[in-house]
């Protein structure tokens, strides 16, 4: 879920999802229930807050720390293949 919630954050550049945990479950292929208990022990820890609706990432490097090592692999295999567009 960490590294899940990383990648949609860079993807979007922001640090607020708008996805309910219903819809987060979906994604992952795990039910509601399953995305409260670690959402819970995820706000418990600071490193997100949900509410309605919405999660916000509070603390980047403790959701990194918490990924797998594959979430910078992958960040960096990605940024390699499509590079940023200039603004």
């Amino acid at each position: 879920m960490s590294r899940w919630l990383l990648q949609t954050s860079d993807k979007i550049e922001d640090d607020t999802i708008p996805f309910t945990r219903e819809f987060l479950g979906k994604m992952l292929g795990v039910h509601r229930g399953t995305i409260s208990l670690v959402a819970t022990q995820f706000e418990a820890a600071g490193l997100i807050h949900t509410h309605r609706g919405k999660i916000e990432l509070l603390d980047k490097m403790g959701l990194k720390n918490e990924a797998c090592a594959c979430y910078e692999f992958i960040r960096c295999h990605i940024d390699r293949l499509v590079p940023q567009l200039p603004d």
